[in-house]
């Protein structure tokens, strides 16, 4: 989250406790996201690739997945490349 003057970053957790963030209309603050590789991917692979991700969103992202947003990441795969099976 940024800070009121759009220059820096704020502390959302702080913003969170002292119920700052609720200002905010619902949903504004999503993060959306998209994976894609030329890779040839299953649907189970594409599912882990997606899993992934929202671990990298976990990772940096303070909050992540309330129920005030709409974080999302997709994978998609183009299937151009064929590699070894794993």
């Amino acid at each position: 989250m940024r800070t009121e003057d759009g220059r820096g970053l704020a502390d959302a957790r702080v913003l969170l406790r002292t119920g700052a963030a609720q200002k905010k209309p619902i949903g504004e603050s999503s993060t959306i996201g998209v994976v894609a590789t030329n890779a040839k991917l299953t649907k189970t692979q594409a599912t882990k690739v997606a899993q992934m991700a929202h671990d990298g969103l976990a990772r940096s992202i303070t909050p992540v997945h309330s129920l005030a947003d709409g974080d999302t990441l997709f994978a998609l795969a183009t299937g151009t490349l064929a590699g070894k099976p794993m």
